[in-house]
């Protein structure tokens, strides 16, 4: 369920921005053909302005004033850094109509502004001069010749300003590329970047979603068993013979005890989960004098069951954690090994400090664990199939347990073994300094 709400935000959110970029490129790229577009009209009148409407006079004397001014040879405006060459033309008519929608063979063709090579094929000119004066829009194109053009008749000669507008195409192209390049390259930066948020944010959702799951199942799995045996010794009713009688409410009692220690230990494990747990009053206290205790608690324990415990802690080592909930994890850790350790098999216990941290550890000899089940073994109820095999009182919380409590101290707990011969359990915790005594204050 979880995993595929994490693919639905991801393709959700994928496709949302990819909407957003296309959106924002289509509208950037209509505002700069509108700008573009303005930009042409624009030229296209500052072109008609500059001629005066065509009220030149004297042909020979309106070029020479135009080539005193500056504007003879190529010239052409830019927009958006995009060149686009601009000319302007002034037809004298032989016989002046200003509705004539042709070029008559006496009609003399001016080019104003503009480069020359433009009139050299005059009969190619002149055809595409028909073309606009028969136009009866202000502002007109010529698509095959990417022309745009206006044509003035308000003076003595019709005057026709045009702008090529053939690189505009070019420029297009580019833009389309570069917005294309854009929108990919950033899709593919957001992709990888939620993909990797997602990863960090819902992925700890997701595993305590399955570890919710797994415990559910687990917890339901220890409880029916033994469950079944009471429900199943309950029916046989009671007995004539006493003693008959005696060993089925001893069979009920047992497993209403072994279904109270998996309750209890469920609701420890769920307490220390909960936040306001970690809030624990610490102080600093020998954890040299903390684990020599325990071991000698559990020393007797195990000689009982065939297990020899042996102890080597260093003098002076001093933490700053709850002492009972570290002492505790220390007891979940000799009893793993209790129950773990065959019998013959020796365990030992050893606190030591290393740099700026007390290193506790306990091994279990003549047992290992596998390199895959390393991990797993601090999950709640899990047993490894080999040398962890079902064990009266075990229920795999025990670790579960002891990890939770000492991560809640600042520390870490973690297992190495060969798999064949030893594990160990290897609990770590930062070092504090011996607390002052009253005398020396």
């Amino acid at each position: 369920m979880i995993r595929k709400q994490h693919r639905r935000f991801i393709r959700n959110s994928f496709l949302a921005v990819c909407g957003i970029l296309i959106v924002v490129f289509l509208v950037t790229a209509i505002m700069m053909v509108r700008f573009v577009d303005e930009s042409i009209e624009s030229e296209l009148q500052s072109l008609i302005r500059f001629t005066g409407g065509g009220a030149a006079k004297n042909e020979s004397r309106f070029i020479e004033l135009v080539r005193q001014l500056g504007f003879d040879g190529p010239q052409e405006t830019t927009v958006g850094g995009t060149r686009f060459p601009t000319y302007l033309f002034q037809i004298w008519q032989s016989v002046p109509d200003p509705e004539a929608d042709r070029v008559m063979p006496d009609d003399e063709i001016l080019q104003i502004r503009g480069e020359q090579p433009y009139l050299e094929d005059s009969e190619s000119w002149r055809a595409l001069f028909d073309v606009m004066l028969k136009s009866k829009k202000r502002i007109d194109r010529i698509e095959s010749e990417e022309l745009c053009y206006t044509v003035d008749r308000s003076g003595t000669a019709i005057d026709i300003a045009i702008v090529d507008y053939s690189g505009y195409g070019r420029f297009l192209r580019r833009l389309v590329l570069a917005g294309v390049g854009l929108i990919v390259a950033f899709a593919g930066a957001f992709y990888l970047l939620l993909r990797f948020s997602a990863n960090n944010l819902l992925r700890p959702a997701e595993r305590a979603w399955e570890n919710q799951e797994r415990f559910i199942g687990d917890a339901s799995h220890e409880i029916k068993t033994p469950l079944a045996i009471i429900l199943s010794t309950a029916e046989l009713g009671t007995s004539e013979d006493p003693g008959e009688n005696d060993r089925r409410f001893e069979t009920i009692r047992d497993e209403a005890r072994r279904i109270n220690l998996l309750i209890t230990r469920m609701l420890e494990s769920a307490r220390i989960k909960n936040k306001a747990m970690q809030q624990r009053s610490n102080c600093v206290f020998s954890a040299s004098d903390a684990v020599t205790e325990c071991a000698l608690r559990y020393e007797s324990l195990l000689y009982e069951q065939g297990v020899t415990l042996r102890s080597s802690v260093e003098d002076g080592l001093y933490v700053l954690a709850e002492e009972s909930a570290f002492k505790q994890v220390i007891d979940a850790l000799l009893d793993n090994a209790g129950k773990y350790t065959p019998k013959g098999k020796t365990a030992e216990i050893s606190a030591l400090r290393k740099h700026k941290h007390v290193i506790v550890t306990v091994r279990s000899n003549g047992v290992g664990v596998g390199e895959a089940d390393r991990v797993s073994i601090f999950n709640r109820f899990y047993r490894g199939d080999k040398g962890r095999a079902h064990v009266e009182g075990s229920y795999g919380l025990g670790l579960a347990i002891a990890k939770n409590l000492i991560e809640t101290m600042g520390g870490a707990i973690r297992c190495e073994s060969d798999g064949e011969t030893y594990t160990d359990f290897i609990v770590t915790i930062l070092a504090a300094h011996a607390p002052k005594s009253k005398a020396s204050e």
